[in-house]
């Protein structure tokens, strides 16, 4: 009910105050964590799911790098690199990856290709303009990164040609069967954060669907899933 997931969206936040005050001694007690995974599982079973389109550039630089490295690591210019971000939103993590890529293989040929069930969300990655005060533009940017990302006109920012080169933005729905058939397998496949806002039945179906994508010797990169779901995944 509404009134339980705000209920345990409350004792989520107080939660989370105290675990952050605690010393890491304390908070290593098995205890202490029993406590915290008992409210966990709370908040996951009345916790109110639906997807959102928020996403921001540079949301976790260091994934960002250490995806830049795997690729600098692991593939050569003979071949495309194919690159899919499944969730893609209005663009910001797809352009955030291009840049942490392309600025240290430029020599390599990606062929990216953003995924989402929003078509409002991909006309607005499909265009590369943002506004200043945009979600998208809510995190800190270094200033020499930004001028690598952005060409500024005003108040209006357009991503670079030598990020948003090939791109190609496909309405699509992970949870499609035929998914697999739609965009071919994946050298690279990034999903993050939006199986955590489906119910744990439905994310599990999702991540055995998309996980099909990845290509043998391909990578998978998935963060914002719960924790148990992603691990039976890299089981099987």
């Amino acid at each position: 009910t509404m009134a339980a997931s705000a209920v345990t969206k409350q004792m989520g936040k107080v939660a989370l105050n105290i675990w952050q005050l605690l010393p890491p001694k304390l908070q290593q007690w098995p205890a202490v964590r029993a406590l915290g995974a008992g409210v966990h599982r709370l908040s996951r079973r009345f916790s109110n799911r639906g997807q959102v389109e928020s996403t921001w550039f540079l949301r976790n630089e260091p994934l960002l790098l250490t995806i830049a490295e795997i690729v600098d690591q692991k593939f050569t210019n003979n071949e495309p690199v194919r690159l899919c971000i499944m969730g893609c939103s209005t663009g910001a993590e797809m352009f955030s990856v291009l840049w942490a890529i392309r600025k240290k293989r430029p020599d390599l040929k990606i062929v990216p290709v953003g995924v989402d069930i929003s078509k409002s969300a991909l006309d607005k990655a499909r265009a590369g303009r943002y506004q200043r005060d945009d979600w998208e533009l809510r995190g800190k940017i270094p200033d020499d990164v930004f001028s690598e990302l952005f060409d500024v006109d005003g108040n209006e920012l357009r991503i670079k040609g030598w990020i948003s080169e090939g791109v190609q933005w496909v309405l699509d729905d992970a949870r499609d069967l035929e998914i697999v058939q739609h965009l071919g397998q994946q050298d690279i496949l990034v999903a993050n954060n939006f199986l955590i806002h489906m119910k744990p039945r439905e994310a599990t179906a999702c991540l055995d669907n998309i996980i099909q994508l990845v290509r043998p010797g391909g990578f998978f990169v998935c963060q914002g899933v719960d924790l148990e779901i992603r691990e039976r995944a890299v089981e099987e």
